[in-house]
């Protein structure tokens, strides 16, 4: 064999080794963030889970119309922002609205996560709370707050 030949052979055998190596990672990674995606009441009594259903139906509505109204606020305030001179008073009253949506969205998250912490056993009650301090917790250390928002360069 050609030294040409066995150094071609050896570069497809470190190729292989590194495309397995690198979806045996992949499989991993979506392996252990499927456990993480998993709802808090999976695996949970089927009685329990109806319970934390009818919950979560009790609210879904309010908070898919809270949603609606401050997408509709949101566009009125878009088109004021395009207007040259906006009314203060529109748009004051506008942001007044958004701070009201925000605020009993805010009520009823907290309301319905009470309810879901109350019905629910202690493990999976301190599985919420993790899940939660994760998603709305204080960021952790070299981690932003927002890790995409843009910085916009200041005047020298």
């Amino acid at each position: 064999m050609k030294t040409g030949t066995k150094w071609l052979i050896v570069a497809l055998a470190a190729s292989l080794a590194l495309n397995m190596a690198v979806v045996g990672a992949f499989i991993c990674h979506q392996v252990a963030a499927s456990k993480l995606r998993r709802p808090v009441w999976h695996g949970m009594n089927p009685e329990l889970v109806n319970d934390i259903r009818s919950v979560r139906q009790r609210f879904e509505p309010r908070m898919d119309s809270l949603h609606r109204e401050m997408k509709m606020v949101r566009r009125e305030l878009l088109l004021l922002l395009r207007e040259p001179e906006p009314d203060p008073k529109e748009v004051d009253l506008r942001l007044a609205q958004a701070a009201r949506i925000q605020e009993e969205m805010n009520r009823l998250a907290f309301e319905s996560a009470q309810l879901l912490g109350a019905r629910l056993p202690p493990d999976r009650r301190a599985r919420m709370f993790r899940r939660f301090e994760r998603q709305f917790g204080p960021p952790g250390p070299g981690r932003g707050r927002r890790r995409n928002r843009r910085r916009i360069p200041e005047k020298p």
